[in-house]
């Protein structure tokens, strides 16, 4: 049988963390992860804080991962500006918070964790495998024994094996929790019911809009009536090329007053500052009906290799790094490249009858529950303006 000091459960960043650390400290230690690879379950985007406290000692990313992890980490933008806005239909009523937001904090940077929970992943399991450990996906405890001083993990997918301690980094919906009867289910006024969407737009477009400097970025919360009279609220985060927009609620709030999750992202969508934010040029195709079902596919087969062409010269020119396609001798000048897009985006328009609209891209949508619900649960100040 298989032997460790300690064997993890769940693979985000908690998870990783552990393991990192008690590599470090010449532990054998292994992390079982249930999805196909680490990140698979993660709900992407956030703020990854670093803070510091003159009475006492915070452990923080860069104590684990070193020193380098600011500059080596896939990290997003470092959060400049907190503003919480206030909404009453056409109304918004905004508070600067980036004083609290800087308190005895070193840095707060935007992450998407399905960028960097791989990164931590591989650092972990490098430091793991020298004590013998190390990261298995795809595997689901089944059990947990004790017999004498021996402590016996099984899953559905591997042999048993001993261990002297267990961690459980596995959620909300512990898996863990619920075999050893740590701790009772989560009550609907326990948790909160987070969802959210991760918003495309070019990096210099982000930058300009929400008036930010090179690789800074803001942070946004929202309040009002975007919440469709539920307690919670919104929030959007700048990263590099994307945005991260959602909305966390009391979960017996949705309970009492059931919307969608959808329902829920929509209603912040329709909010004109927010709305304003996330809006870009994108290309809408039309049917044409008129055509044989041969020349329909030709069209769009067309259509799709000059939209792609279109948007991966748009959001190149539009970014940092715009300079390397002249490095790459494929255009002379920069402003070559603008010309280009220009005469694909009017060849889209006049052959093929694609329309420009102001609209969003979504790149992802994920809804998770999170716990600790009643830490924050208060009705006044009355949720309504």
């Amino acid at each position: 049988m298989e032997e460790y000091d300690v064997a993890i459960v769940g693979g985000g960043s908690a998870g990783l963390s552990a393991l990192k650390k008690l590599s470090d400290l010449n532990k054998s230690a292994i992390l079982i992860e249930a999805g196909d690879r680490i990140g698979t379950k993660n709900v992407s985007g956030g703020i990854l804080y670093s803070k510091r406290d003159p009475h006492g000692r915070i452990y923080n990313v860069e104590d684990v991962f070193g020193p380098d992890f600011v500059s080596n980490a896939p990290i997003e933008r470092l959060i400049k500006k907190y503003l919480l806005h206030a909404t009453s239909k056409n109304k918004i009523f905004t508070m600067d918070l980036t004083p609290l937001h800087e308190y005895k904090t070193n840095f707060g940077f935007s992450v998407l964790l399905n960028k960097l929970n791989p990164w931590l992943a591989e650092r972990a399991s490098e430091s793991a495998e020298k004590q013998g450990g190390g990261i298995i996906t795809g595997v689901h405890v089944s059990d947990i024994q004790w017999m004498g001083d021996k402590t016996i993990l099984r899953t559905n997918e591997l042999e048993e094996f001993q261990v002297n301690s267990i961690i459980a980094a596995d959620g909300v919906n512990s898996e863990v929790a619920e075999i050893t009867a740590s701790r009772d289910k989560f009550k609907p006024d326990e948790v909160y019911f987070g969802v959210k969407v991760i918003i495309k737009l070019p990096e210099n477009i982000i930058e300009e809009r929400f008036h930010l400097n090179s690789s800074e970025g803001s942070a946004h919360l929202f309040a009002g009536d975007i919440t469709l009279n539920h307690i919670g609220g919104g929030f959007l985060y700048t990263n590099l090329q994307t945005l991260s927009l959602g909305a966390v609620y009391h979960y017996d709030s949705l309970l009492s007053n059931p919307v969608t999750p959808a329902q829920l992202i929509d209603e912040l969508i329709k909010n004109p500052l927010i709305s304003e934010y996330i809006k870009d040029e994108v290309p809408l195709r039309r049917d044409n009906n008129d055509l044989s079902k041969e020349d329909q596919l030709k069209m769009q087969l067309s259509v799709s290799k000059l939209i792609k062409t279109y948007d991966e010269l748009r959001y190149k020119y539009f970014s940092k790094n715009n300079v390397e396609l002249v490095e790459s001798g494929k255009f002379r000048i920069i402003e070559d490249i603008k010309l280009k897009i220009d005469n694909i985006k009017k060849d889209l328009i006049e052959k093929y009858g694609v329309q420009f609209v102001n609209n969003y891209v979504e790149l992802e949508y994920s809804a998770k529950l999170i716990p600790d619900g009643k830490r924050c649960m208060m009705k006044r100040p009355y949720y309504k303006n």
